[in-house]
């Protein structure tokens, strides 16, 4: 009896505890503030998606002017190129023309005025000539110098021939100090083009630079606003299946309470009554018969028997 008890009351204290945790889940979902609460965080999660989005609108105009800036700073590394290397094209042409100018000056030159082989001389008073012509030196200038330069011997020359050779080679010497002059004042000029590179170069790789961070931050916003859709989309199902659930917990309470309540009205009912009612008392064993004396009953008598033995019956009269 006393283990049934327990038994009954630990059943009683699970029914309890099942009928109060239901009991509080109906309440907190019935409760007017549950629905406010919900309703709010729905308006939270739209407020947040909505800034996500402009979040990534943000980025993406910033991703865009990144790219455009990029674009400006290689228009300008662009130009800055070329000008450059056309500064340093000019400055080696005038170079190479300073050089072919002394070298002709030191052996063309040289060797025609102290006189050379008719081939010799040939080939130095046409390469002269050629260079006269390319510089632009003064057309009599040429014109006597190349009467002078067929006169192979210098002793040949008259005074007027050999004041012809030393214009020539002033004018020869004027032509490669215009060069020099040209490239002294140039190369200032060229550091500058030179340097004006390396900052377009250094602008384009910060241009990059910005442009890979801004492509990073258009990522990261996007990812938000994915994160944010969905926190919307839950907050959406939150505030929607409110009804469902108090149902559901309304349910689950009537449940426990008909289960607590079944519990209590018949079977502890039908228990508190076995236990109260009286013990029947225990049978009390009867003693059993003595023996007594058995008559020996007679045996019944055949009736053949007993006409055998009367004999014949006497005829009537």
């Amino acid at each position: 009896m006393d283990q049934a008890e327990r038994s009954l009351a630990t059943i009683q204290a699970n029914l309890e505890d099942s009928l109060k945790t239901t009991m509080a889940k109906q309440e907190e979902l019935t409760a007017p503030g549950e629905c406010v609460k919900r309703a709010a965080a729905k308006v939270e999660a739209t407020t947040k998606l909505s800034e996500a989005k402009a979040a990534v609108g943000v980025s993406q105009e910033a991703k865009l002017a990144k790219q455009t800036a990029l674009q400006d700073a290689k228009k300008v590394l662009k130009v800055a190129s070329t000008t450059a290397a056309a500064a340093e094209k000019e400055r080696s042409t005038m170079v190479e023309k300073k050089e072919c100018l002394s070298k002709a000056l030191a052996s063309d030159y040289e060797m025609l005025k102290v006189g050379a082989v008719p081939a010799l001389a040939k080939t130095a008073l046409r390469t002269l000539l050629s260079l006269a012509k390319e510089h632009q030196f003064d057309p009599t200038l040429v014109q006597s110098f190349t009467m002078a330069g067929k006169r192979q011997k210098p002793a040949d020359r008259t005074t007027f021939e050999e004041m012809m050779f030393n214009s020539f080679k002033d004018a020869m010497d004027r032509q490669i100090d215009q060069f020099t002059h040209g490239l002294a004042i140039g190369e200032p000029a060229l550091a500058q083009k030179t340097a004006a590179v390396e900052e377009a170069k250094v602008a384009v790789k910060a241009a990059e630079d910005a442009l890979a961070a801004a492509e990073e931050e258009v990522l990261k916003t996007q990812a938000t606003q994915k994160e944010m859709t969905k926190g919307l989309k839950e907050a959406t199902a939150f505030a929607t299946s409110i009804w469902d659930e108090a149902k559901k917990a309304c349910d689950a309470a009537d449940m426990a309470n008909r289960a607590l309540t079944d519990f209590k009205e018949k079977l502890l009912t039908k228990f508190s009554k076995l236990k109260e009612k009286e013990p029947e008392p225990e049978p009390v064993a009867e003693p059993e018969p003595a023996p007594e004396a058995t008559e020996v009953a007679a045996p019944m008598a055949d009736p053949e028997v007993i006409a055998q033995a009367a004999g014949p019956a006497a005829d009537p009269a």
